[in-house]
């Protein structure tokens, strides 16, 4: 499926995404492996240079961390479906708990009034598929937000704050 960034421009895609029973390629090769793959053979990606997982939203993202391998730089987590939200709350754990900084990006069943929520917990990317029709339109974006969150974005209350507590 297609890479797009959080404005819906597409992005290259320089990860080969492998099957549970394929064998593993080339260590150049930029690889994202299943959780499921990862957990039971976690020698698979030791010493590789470029290496991801793909995260179901049931895993808690504190696992991928305990397998005490250099951290990904890519990790896809999934929306299985519209109305199952689990991932956001793994990418706000992967960026403020546990300080994650490579890519994050979402996968799934996404809704375009998901897109500002996706920004706000951490996302970096969409992998969608090409013909998901509320690509064409821009993208949600919201200037003010009230509650503080992975983006660091600067709530309503703060700015206040910093305006001597003029509205």
């Amino acid at each position: 499926m297609p890479l797009f960034d959080l404005e819906g421009q597409p992005l290259a895609d320089p990860w080969r995404t492998l099957g549970d029973e394929e064998p593993l390629p080339a260590s150049s090769v930029a690889l994202l492996v299943s959780w499921a793959r990862l957990s039971t053979a976690p020698d698979a990606v030791a010493g590789r240079s470029a290496w991801g997982v793909s995260l179901p939203n049931t895993v808690d993202p504190h696992d991928l961390f305990a397998l005490g391998l250099e951290p990904p730089q890519v990790i896809a987590l999934s929306f299985p479906v519209f109305r199952d939200g689990r991932a956001y709350s793994q990418a706000r754990l992967l960026r403020e708990c546990l300080g994650y900084r490579g890519q994050v990006r979402a996968t799934g069943a996404l809704g375009r009034d998901q897109i500002p929520l996706i920004r706000r917990c951490g996302f970096d990317a969409l992998e969608l598929a090409a013909d998901t029709p509320w690509l064409t339109a821009p993208l949600p974006s919201y200037p003010f937000v009230y509650q503080g969150a992975a983006d660091g974005a600067v709530t309503i209350g703060e700015r206040r704050r910093r305006q001597g507590g003029q509205s």
